[in-house]
């Protein structure tokens, strides 16, 4: 069921998919968006101590920090579904293990946000199906404005599981015939060439013949 409210989201997991100014500016957004939320963030091994030490707050009572837990298990490089699916199913299942410390039942996340670093979110598609997967009630991007921009889990499931992989298999078909195609156009001036250069030889060697 979706949230209808602010105050029904009461718990919020983001993937930090964006350098860390962008990050912190996006944490900041969010918070003021949902000031009595839950904040946990899904973050790579080299940022947890600088978003811990910007972001953590450790008191959930206290005010100015934008988030409540910081959890490492995002590899470093390209977030996508399948170089992370041991976390994705860790995630749908009912504890999160990928820190001991910190273990956060699946549906405990009214709210799932990714961060968008440019203004074309179609560069995004890996990243949304990621989030996709995830059991949460309603899932948004954070936009480079700032701005909550929700999605559809089932679209970007069709879009990136279904359509993408038969757009591409179209297109592996239409160049195929054009890549033979153009072997073939090719086949003409090869023969030339070689023409040319036996013609060539032929007349070195009568040549020599005649001296």
């Amino acid at each position: 069921m979706m949230p209808k409210t602010k105050e029904e989201v009461k718990s919020i997991l983001v993937i930090r998919s964006a350098p860390l100014t962008r990050t912190f500016e996006a944490l900041k957004r969010l918070r003021e968006e949902y000031p009595n939320a839950e904040i946990s963030i899904l973050v790579q091994q080299e940022v947890k101590d600088e978003i811990e030490k910007t972001c953590l707050r450790a008191d959930t009572h206290r005010q100015g920090g934008f988030v409540n837990k910081v959890i490492v298990g995002i590899k470093r490089g390209r977030i996508s579904l399948f170089r992370h699916l041991p976390l994705v199913l860790q995630l749908r299942k009912k504890l999160l293990m990928a820190d001991p410390r910190s273990l956060i039942p699946a549906n405990y996340f009214d709210l799932v946000a990714i961060i968008y670093n440019t203004e074309d979110v179609i560069w995004y598609g890996n990243l949304r199906l990621f989030a996709s997967v995830i059991r949460a009630k309603k899932k948004v991007g954070i936009t480079t404005e700032n701005t909550l921009q929700p999605f559809s889990p089932g679209e970007v499931i069709f879009k990136e599981l279904i359509l993408r992989p038969i757009l591409n298999l179209l297109r592996l078909i239409l160049t195929i015939p054009l890549l033979i195609i153009f072997i073939i156009s090719l086949i003409p001036s090869i023969l030339f060439y070689h023409l040319r250069r036996g013609f060539r030889r032929f007349k070195n060697l009568l040549f020599d013949i005649k001296a």
